[in-house]
């Protein structure tokens, strides 16, 4: 599983890109079904925007968004649903 970060609209502190790697890093248990994960981490004027697109191994795309008005909620929450939303993926996938 390939995974990139991109800050929009600000440059991206070092610190949240490594805090959002390490969150995502719990996710390669599911690493046979991700083929990857691209995030969108956007800045707009009182909130925090995580946009993620999961490209899974059979070929289908999901995409997870969270806003907060702080970026660690944001991160979390983001993770949550990226996880729940992965983890609804696989299951409809192995039910076909």
């Amino acid at each position: 599983m390939t995974s990139t970060i991109e800050g929009i609209h600000w440059d991206l502190p070092d610190e949240v890109s490594e805090t959002l790697q390490k969150k995502l890093a719990k996710l390669e248990k599911w690493d046979q079904a991700l083929q990857s994960i691209n995030v969108k981490v956007i800045k707009d004027s009182n909130e925090y925007v995580l946009e993620g697109i999961v490209t899974f191994s059979w070929g289908s795309n999901a995409i997870v968004k969270n806003s907060h008005h702080y970026i660690k909620e944001s991160i979390d929450a983001f993770v949550d649903s990226l996880s729940n939303k992965i983890r609804k993926e696989i299951d409809k996938s192995h039910n076909k």
